[in-house]
């Protein structure tokens, strides 16, 4: 596979700044988060590709585990940076990513689908990671959105006599529906409408393209059962950060 120049990489960089330029256009105040967090990723993906040759040979299992354990501090930080007026709300974040990707990626190992060195489980737990932090900051950007504009009615079930878990199942419900669109319609048009990042990855690197697919099914299916798993966490405990000791509703 040929080398891709720096001046043409540079170049690609005039995509993000035509959505910057529609950003500032439509003053969706998006430009300046954008261009910001764009910068960060590429210099990110540049310190990592100096670096990814000695972490794709590693098999020391402390060490693998504390890289992913890594990756997943960031990602929580980053999620909880969203919702940073309820107290203590990392901690939720921090369960639902630490546990989902744990035991996925347990599975993964256990079923032989990949294997236990740096070149499988890096990435794939970078992929985990990083949908258990998508997966937080869409459910909770959601949850915590339609508490704050149901309030008088969250309080008058508190009232009735609802639980705190009562008082917002139906919220809950809603915030897990809209959360999961995304990933049920991704595979509804799976090969049809797009070919998935690292199936096409691989058939550009020159990989056989029925062991592309075998990868992306695996990608696919420890997705979806991440999805589900942090959801249910989520689901389950976020009425204990959303609510104080008296059951009282805590500003959102």
């Amino acid at each position: 596979m040929r080398d891709i120049s720096y001046l043409s990489l540079g170049l690609t960089f005039l995509l993000i700044l035509a959505f910057i330029l529609f950003s500032a256009w439509q003053r969706l105040g998006l430009a300046k988060d954008t261009f910001f967090s764009s910068l960060r990723g590429a210099i990110q993906l540049l310190a990592v590709g100096y670096v990814i040759a000695y972490v794709f040979v590693i098999e020391n299992g402390w060490i693998l585990a504390g890289v992913v354990s890594l990756m997943a501090g960031i990602a929580t930080a980053v999620s909880a940076g969203r919702s940073k007026r309820v107290a203590g709300i990392w901690k939720l974040i921090a369960t639902a990513i630490f546990v989902s990707v744990s035991v996925t990626l347990g599975l993964l190992l256990t079923f032989g689908a990949i294997e236990w060195s740096g070149k499988f489980v890096i990435p794939i737990g970078g992929m985990l990671v990083g949908q258990a932090m998508n997966n937080s900051s869409l459910f909770l950007e959601r949850l915590l959105s339609d508490v704050r504009r149901n309030g008088l009615q969250i309080e008058s079930n508190l009232a009735l006599g609802a639980r705190p878990r009562e008082a917002i199942r139906g919220l809950v419900r809603q915030a897990l529906i809209a959360d999961s669109i995304p990933t049920i319609d991704s595979m509804k048009t799976l090969g049809l409408i797009y070919l998935p990042g690292m199936m096409a990855g691989l058939i550009v690197g020159g990989i056989s393209p029925i062991i592309a697919v075998k990868y992306q099914m695996v990608v696919i299916f420890m997705i979806v059962f991440e999805f589900g798993l942090s959801s249910m966490i989520l689901a389950f405990l976020a009425h204990r950060f959303l609510f104080n000791r008296n059951a009282q509703l805590k500003e959102c």
